[in-house]
Formats: structure tokens, C-alpha cells, sequence
């Protein structure tokens, strides 16, 4: 049962009066699991080794063992909800953008995610992060 506090109304893009309810977010089997992944690389770059330059595309999929192809498709709405923060760099013959962990990303992997998935997930990047070398 959800508490009466949680709920509140709001207005759709339609103009239409809806009761939004909260959402849990689930990790069943892979779900959530790339985002989860990814944004750990990036909160233990800030908040472990207090590396404050972004990763790009490429970097972020080698170090989190994410396809590159999947974070293409996501991250761009993983900015617009807030989760990450994109900005301009330089790359090698072009500009390109690398990508923080925003406000949101570090209450996800702070709050949101199950402590023994998050052990799982981590151990799951080093892994990975070992067959590189």
C-alpha cells in the first residue's frame, strides 16, 4: 500500500490531471544492471579518486563492460533524467562529449540499488576491467 504522502497530483503534457505514484526501481535479472554498472564507474571516479574530468562513450564502455552500441541508445536519456551530466572535451581529431555522474546518478547508486547487487555489479567490473589488461 502506498502512503497518502507519496502521492500528489499533476498535470500531463496533455493538460489531462493525473495522481503520479512513486517507482521503484527493480534489478531483476538485467534490469537496470548497464545503468547501475555505469554509473558506478562514474561515482567511484568522483567520489573514490576524486577524478573530476568525464568519460567518453568509448571509455565508459570499456570500464563498466557495457556494450558501446546499448550506451549509445541510452545515454542521452540518462542525461535528460538527470542521472548524468554531458559536457564538450576534446578528442583526438574532434570534439566529443565525456560524461559525469549528476546529482541524481549518485542518489541512484547511494540509495536505489541493493547492496548485493551492487557488490555484484562491482565484482562484475573488475572482472572485466582485468581481462582488458
Amino acid at each position: 500500500m502506498i502512503e497518502k504522502r507519496w502521492l500528489r497530483s499533476i498535470h500531463t503534457s496533455e493538460g489531462k490531471l493525473v495522481t503520479a505514484r512513486p517507482h521503484e526501481a527493480t534489478f531483476n535479472g538485467r534490469h537496470n544492471c548497464c545503468k547501475s554498472k555505469t554509473l558506478v564507474v562514474l561515482y567511484h571516479r568522483k567520489q573514490k579518486i576524486s577524478e573530476t574530468t568525464g568519460l567518453t562513450l568509448r571509455e565508459l564502455s570499456l570500464a563498466s563492460g557495457v556494450s558501446y552500441a546499448y550506451l549509445k541508445s541510452r545515454l542521452a536519456k540518462w542525461v535528460e533524467w538527470k542521472y548524468l551530466v554531458r559536457k564538450m572535451t576534446d578528442g583526438i581529431n574532434r570534439p566529443v562529449y565525456s560524461y559525469l555522474i549528476g546529482e541524481r546518478g549518485e542518489h541512484f547508486v547511494e540509495d536505489r540499488i541493493p547492496r548485493e547487487r551492487l557488490v555484484e555489479y562491482v565484482a562484475e567490473i573488475r572482472i572485466n576491467n582485468l581481462g582488458r589488461k
